[in-house]
């Protein structure tokens, strides 16, 4: 029986995990009167999600944040915050990003 108990909280450890967002790179650079910097994006944030959907590369945060309404899940300081905002029409984020640690 303790077999199974065992085997039961290993599959909700594991789903649990699956269910964390992974951070698609670090901001390491905001520009200077930018949408980011509007927002209050910050240098060390953890880019979660843009416009609600997770994003695996800088090829998807350009694709998803091609709006004119932007809504960006960060990890900041160990808590998920959203920032959002209007953003002009072919206005880069302005948000320098490392690579996703994998």
């Amino acid at each position: 029986m303790s077999d199974h108990v065992e085997q039961i909280e290993q599959l909700n450890l594991e789903a649990s995990a699956q269910q964390q967002p992974t951070a698609s790179g670090e901001v390491v650079h905001v520009e200077k009167r930018s949408t980011a910097a509007r927002l209050g994006v910050r240098v060390g944030d953890q880019l979660l999600a843009v416009n609600g959907t997770p994003c695996q590369d800088v090829i998807d945060v350009q694709y998803y944040a091609a709006e004119d309404y932007i809504e960006l899940t960060l990890k900041r300081d160990g808590a998920v915050i959203t920032l959002a905002g209007a953003r002009r029409m072919g206005q880069p984020i302005g948000a320098a990003l490392s690579p996703p640690h994998l």
